[in-house]
C-alpha cells in the first residue's frame, strides 16, 4: 500500500525506525524506495518470507476514482506450497483482478 501513497507519507513512514524481522527484510530507506518504485511498475507487492519464516504473500492496491489506495487485497501462505502450484505471475493476475472487482463493488456501493 505504501508505494501507492504520496512522497509525503511515504517519506513520513521511513523516517521512522524500520525493525528487522528477518535476515532478508530490507531497512535500508534507499533499496526500500526502489522496491516502492519497482511495485508501482508492476502493480504489486511480495513479501517473501521477510516477516515470517517459510511465508509468501502477494497484495495488489484496490485503487479508487483520482487514483486513490487506501487498501489492498493479497493472499498469504507456506512460500514453498504457493510456489510449487503457482507461477508468480500467476498469483499477480488472480490478485489483481480480484482487487479490481473489488474496486469497483465498493465505488458503486453507496
Amino acid at each position: 500500500m505504501l508505494a501507492f501513497q504520496g512522497q509525503d507519507f511515504t517519506e513520513d513512514v521511513l523516517s521512522q525506525d524500520i525493525p528487522r524481522y528477518q535476515a532478508v527484510t530490507t531497512v535500508d530507506r534507499a533499496e526500500i524506495m526502489e522496491q516502492l518504485s519497482s511495485v508501482r511498475a508492476r502493480g504489486y507487492a511480495v513479501n517473501d518470507m521477510e516477516f515470517d519464516p517459510g511465508v509468501f504473500a502477494l497484495a495488489a492496491p484496490v485503487t479508487f476514482e483520482h487514483g486513490n489506495v487506501f487498501l489492498t487485497v493479497g493472499i498469504v501462505g507456506m512460500s514453498a506450497r504457493m510456489h510449487e502450484r503457482f507461477e508468480e505471475k500467476d498469483m499477480a493476475g488472480f490478485v489483481q483482478s480480484a482487487a479490481a472487482k473489488l474496486a469497483h463493488l465498493l465505488s458503486t456501493y453507496r
